[in-house]
């Protein structure tokens, strides 16, 4: 299992033990298209023009007070399965108001690399009105699958905040 996964799994498993409901969407899972650019969705109903995973994900990031993105770090951002589900929350902009972002990354590298991630998520969520990131796990130093497992206070770390969202 992916460091990014592991850690999204402790954030809700903590989120779950403070009574709160969780839905966790996989991206991996998901077959999402890439954005045309049409802006379709930005006129009446706020829906976009291709039919397909993407409704899962507005669908849920539309009804929820915390939203929580974890990712692969990849050459110092997001990974493209994150960036094109952000690109599609296109339908929910001027429409979702108010949510809190937490930010879960994982990196082999030390070096800025959550940073650079969340200055990415940023921007994204500037895009919405009373939107902040509150909270970020930075896991750097994961070379290998499952290494956050190796790390009990990273792994608390997650358990914790998501406990106290």
């Amino acid at each position: 299992m992916s460091n990014s996964s592991l850690l999204a799994d402790k954030f809700a498993d903590g989120a779950r033990s403070a009574g709160n409901d969780v839905t966790v969407l996989d991206l991996a899972e998901l077959n999402i298209g890439f954005c045309l650019g049409c802006l379709a969705c930005q006129k009446g109903n706020h829906v976009c023009v291709l039919k397909d995973d993407a409704e899962k994900v507005n669908g849920a990031i539309s009804v929820a007070d915390v939203v929580v993105l974890a990712t692969p770090v990849y050459f110092y951002n997001v990974s493209a399965m994150l960036k094109n589900a952000l690109d599609r929350t296109n339908p929910l902009y001027d429409v979702k108001k108010c949510f809190d972002v937490y930010a879960i990354t994982s990196s082999a590298d030390y070096d800025s690399a959550t940073e650079k991630v969340v200055n990415a998520i940023k921007g994204w969520t500037e895009c919405f009105d009373g939107v902040e990131i509150k909270g970020v796990v930075g896991g750097t130093g994961l070379e290998n699958p499952a290494d956050a497992l190796k790390d009990a206070t990273l792994m608390n770390t997650a358990f914790e905040m998501g406990q106290n969202v």
